[in-house]
């Protein structure tokens, strides 16, 4: 059924469908981008965090932030520089905490705002497909005089040269 479907054809001739390969490259890339991304600050957590307290215990704050620091995971850069604060001015410890936090969240969150959008208009797009085949299947049927099937089909797959093939 799909193998004879002019895949190409449809693409460049109309500009709906040009529209929606576009937002599905660019849906394709921004995923492929947050799937290297999260797979780039993979770590462990549990990890980061018992060598953290355990050079705490032993009361060597420079390597604890250290471990913090060379961990992937977004709780390492968040650790570190609340221990860092702590250090050098405690009173400022819990804004410096909510700073680094929205920092993790907002490279967590990057690029997710434009997957909903591509998820909230393509199938908008396709709809505006669908009504401008319908429309361009009426307006077949008007031309031709007839109502076949094959003028029908043809307004809605989008193959406007069936109608000038059946007028001559």
């Amino acid at each position: 059924m799909f193998g004879e479907f002019d895949w190409l054809g449809t693409v460049t001739e109309s500009p709906v469908m040009m529209v929606l390969v576009g937002c599905s490259v660019i849906t394709f890339g921004i995923a492929l981008e947050r799937l290297y991304y999260f797979r780039k600050r993979k770590g462990d957590a549990d990890q980061v965090f018992m060598a953290a307290r355990d050079s705490l215990r032993r009361g060597n704050v420079s390597e604890a932030i250290a471990h913090c620091r060379n961990n992937a995971h977004p709780i390492g850069p968040v650790a570190a520089e609340t221990m860092e604060c702590h250090l050098s001015r405690p009173i400022d410890t819990e804004e410096t905490l909510q700073v680094v936090l929205s920092q993790q969240k907002m490279l967590l969150e990057r690029n997710t705002s434009m997957l909903g959008t591509m998820a909230a208009v393509a199938p908008l797009i396709g709809l505006l497909g669908t009504v401008l085949g319908i429309m361009r299947a009426f307006h077949d049927m008007a031309l031709t005089g007839s109502a076949a099937p094959s003028v029908v089909a043809a307004g809605v797959a989008g193959s406007p040269n069936v109608v000038s093939a059946e007028n001559s």
